[in-house]
């Protein structure tokens, strides 16, 4: 049996907090921060705000836009 295999197989018979838990850690082994591209969006997120400021637009309300036309 491979090693992942019998991981699972242990893995399944763990209680749900103990299964919650290592799935939790595992995806956080994953899903690193990225400094460079937070950098690239805060960036971003400061230009729009920027130009929203000196040039505000007018909504316009949801059911407006998706209202049918009868």
């Amino acid at each position: 049996m491979s090693t992942t295999k019998s991981l699972l197989k242990e893995a399944i018979q763990l209680n749900r907090r103990e299964r919650f838990l290592l799935i939790d850690n595992l995806i956080k082994t994953i899903d690193e921060p990225n400094l460079e591209l937070d950098a690239v969006w805060v960036d971003e997120a400061e230009k729009r705000l920027k130009a929203h400021r000196l040039n505000p637009v007018s909504s316009v309300p949801f059911r407006d836009i998706f209202q049918e036309d009868s």
